[in-house]
């Protein structure tokens, strides 16, 4: 009687079993692969509800195009309100693409340097929350500069879209519904 055992291992990467509530994003750079602390790779860890957070003054270069939030996933983008982060296409993508059903807050985060012919800086399709000090500037499109919308936008705080380029929506191109709180006296 002959008895051959054979074992076979797979390399599965820690983002496609498991994810994490909060991820720390401590390198500014945007490599193809799964880099851990970038920030590309910790929109795939990062749980449904999670945070990520960013280094204080931390500058992300996006080389490889706009980062996309896929739709049903829920997640806080923050940094230090005292130095905040910076997420840069470097005019050469659009920065930021919230899809149907996703859910999104930026908290106390610049997004700058965006282009594509509709939504420079942010493309929103799901639910997107401007808070604390989030500026949204530099970005450039035909149509929504700063931010095209076609779900709900939230501004909270002394959030800012500025300094936008296009030729209708310099700031905000809105096709749905945007919301705009009053401050309280």
């Amino acid at each position: 009687v002959s008895l051959t055992t054979s074992l076979a291992f797979q390399v599965v990467p820690a983002s496609a079993t498991t994810c994490r509530n909060t991820v720390v994003v401590t390198d500014g750079g945007d490599s193809a692969g799964a880099t851990p602390a970038q920030l590309r790779t910790a929109l795939v860890d990062v749980c449904s509800g999670g945070t990520i957070r960013l280094r204080p003054g931390l500058v992300v270069l996006l080389a490889q195009g706009e980062l996309i939030i896929p739709s049903g996933k829920v997640v806080t983008i923050t940094s230090p309100r005292q130095r905040p982060a910076t997420i840069d296409a470097q005019g050469v993508s659009r920065v930021l693409s919230v899809e149907n059903t996703a859910q999104v807050i930026i908290r106390n985060v610049i997004v700058q340097g965006g282009s594509a012919s509709f939504a420079g800086g942010i493309l929103n399709f799901g639910s997107l929350t401007l808070d604390g000090v989030a500026s949204i500037r530099g970005n450039h499109a035909s149509s929504g500069g700063g931010v095209g919308n076609a779900g709900v936008v939230t501004m909270n705080g002394s959030s800012e879209v500025t300094d936008n380029d296009a030729s209708t929506g310099g700031g905000i191109f809105n096709s749905f519904q945007s919301i705009f709180p009053l401050p309280s006296e």
